[in-house]
């Protein structure tokens, strides 16, 4: 488990929202800490960012969040921030969602990697069609089986590592194309 950050942002004004996203399409991007963003139909910034991997406190990260938005949308004013939380998320190694049968009749879904939305949409469909004891072939999700992971008592000082990593190669890639540094912490 990490800690997931979101925030959202004070309503922009209409000549700037119209060139955010015109479809109204949320926006997901590539980086290694992956962040996304909508926007609410009240004018609001929705985005998900970067902060302490286990810890609930990302009041000073929010200047990163605006930092990598501004790089992303050059035309934004400077933004405030109305609202942020955080959350745990379920991360699997290889970001792929898990659904275990861990004895008759009982089954789990887990590892949805801070896609749960429409992951578990699905996953929660195929519950159904296993607690209905439907075909297998129906599902999907495959079942697999329950491995312990042989580092989970280290996986905070891997985790730490790993995202200090993906830090480094966002920024990396961010200077190779030429696009603006945004600070890796307050």
């Amino acid at each position: 488990p990490v800690r997931a950050y979101q925030a959202i942002s004070q309503p922009l004004p209409q000549d700037v929202l119209q060139t955010l996203l015109p479809g109204g399409q949320p926006f997901n991007d590539t980086r290694r800490m992956f962040s996304g963003v909508r926007v609410w139909p009240d004018g609001r910034l929705h985005v998900g960012l970067d902060g302490p991997l286990f810890e609930a406190n990302a009041e000073g990260w929010l200047n990163g969040a605006s930092q990598r938005l501004k790089m992303m949308f050059p035309q934004l004013p400077e933004l405030r921030w109305d609202y942020h939380w955080a959350g745990w998320v379920d991360m699997t190694v290889d970001h792929y969602p898990r659904l275990h049968r861990l004895a008759p009749g009982v089954f789990t879904a887990y590892g949805f990697s801070g896609r749960g939305v429409a992951i578990g949409t699905l996953m929660g469909r195929d519950l159904a069609h296993l607690v209905l004891e439907k075909e297998e072939q129906q599902l999907v999700h495959p079942l697999s089986t329950v491995k312990p992971l042989w580092y989970h008592a280290f996986h905070r000082p891997l985790v730490q590592t790993l995202t200090a990593r993906y830090r480094l190669e966002d920024r990396l890639n961010d200077a190779r194309y030429g696009r603006a540094e945004p600070e890796l912490n307050p």
